[in-house]
């Protein structure tokens, strides 16, 4: 068969769909399929050869000049396909799709109205009391889109049972189908700890980064944060005026990411909303000790002094305590990474996962 993959971020990008489309179109060809990509790019990229065709779109054209180019290469490109998978400009792939009378199938990993609103200062609540409210006037028809396009997608496809509940609310009859993300489960060099905590993602709002930040400042615990995004400059002002003990590293290649988990003794997801997070199954596969924060998706992963600790949402001195109990006992620290390393091999390792999505997309 031969499949188009849409995705909003490409590898060496940063982000779960970077590097889930590479990893499902060589799973894809592995299996005797052919594959092309359509994704967006900030700049050309020096990439190394893949078996499959990869076409790129400039994700800085405004978006009333990018939005028709997209969906015309999807027309152009999935002509001779037999189905299009979209882990990312879903409004684009839908509407080709049904140019093309094509079957579709969609990963959404979140909400993207309440992300932008959230970006653009037009909403202070939290999805759940979002998705209730009405919608800001300036998304009204962002929004009326994006549900349009998950009533119309043939599958609709999320790693959570809580964002399914969340999808289910935007549009009651979209054809739901839970999978959880996937990681490639690997062993750690053993090295010299330098950091006492660890988070690696993008710095988001909700992210709520600086609930970690006073809690390590509160158990003078060293923190290292790997990434970047627009909260990076406010959080750096709060730790300098903490005077915590936390050092910004930016984004960083998988290598050098391994070799910071390597030297941390725990990891920290802090997070008041994520779909399913990368950074936590690649903590838990990585045998390093995670604290999460007590919000459904963290829940279906993590459950407390088993495989993990969880905290109290945007309560530092909870967190600050989970941090110095974890810290005090490496025996617990033992317990909770071996249990957390065996349910990632057990549920979530990569290539049970893609098998998954390859059934979906042959039947």
């Amino acid at each position: 068969m031969k499949f188009l993959l849409v995705s909003g971020i490409y590898f060496p990008d940063v982000g779960g769909p970077a590097t889930f489309i590479p990893k499902l179109a060589e799973f894809l060809v592995r299996n005797g399929h052919q594959v092309t990509t359509i994704a967006l790019e900030d700049s050309k990229h020096i990439r190394s050869p893949e078996p499959w065709k990869r076409f790129f779109v400039n994700r800085k054209l405004p978006k009333i000049l990018r939005f028709p180019l997209v969906v015309g290469m999807l027309i152009v490109k999935g002509k001779n396909c037999s189905k299009i998978f979209a882990n990312g400009l879903h409004e684009e792939s839908v509407i080709a799709s049904k140019i093309l009378r094509k079957s579709i199938t969609i990963k959404v990993v979140g909400n993207p109205i309440w992300e932008r609103a959230k970006n653009r200062g037009l909403t202070t609540l939290d999805i759940n009391s979002f998705n209730d409210s009405t919608i800001p006037k300036q998304l009204f028809f962002e929004n009326k889109l994006f549900c349009w396009t998950l009533k119309v997608a043939d599958k609709v496809i999320v790693p959570s049972k809580e964002l399914e509940t969340l999808m289910k609310q935007l549009s009651k009859n979209c054809q739901t189908q839970v999978i959880p993300n996937g990681v490639k489960v690997q062993n750690l060099v053993k090295r010299q700890k330098k950091y006492d905590v660890i988070f690696f993602g993008r710095l988001t709002q909700w992210k709520e980064l600086e609930t970690l930040i006073n809690a390590v400042n509160m158990c003078q615990a060293s923190l290292v944060i790997a990434g970047d995004g627009p909260e990076r400059f406010s959080l750096e002002k709060i730790a300098k005026a903490l005077g915590a003990n936390v050092t910004f590293v930016g984004e960083q290649t998988s290598e050098n990411l391994k070799k910071l988990i390597e030297e941390s003794r725990i990891f920290c997801l802090p997070s008041s909303y994520e779909g399913m997070s990368h950074s936590l199954l690649e903590a838990m596969a990585s045998e390093i000790p995670v604290i999460v924060s007590d919000i459904e998706p963290n829940l279906e992963l993590i459950k407390n002094e088993t495989n993990g600790l969880i905290f109290r949402l945007r309560n530092s001195e909870n967190l600050s305590e989970k941090i110095k109990l974890l810290l005090d006992k490496t025996d617990l620290q033992d317990f909770l990474k071996t249990n957390a390393k065996k349910d990632v091999f057990e549920k979530y390792e990569e290539s049970k996962i893609l098998s998954k999505y390859l059934n979906i997309l042959v039947t």
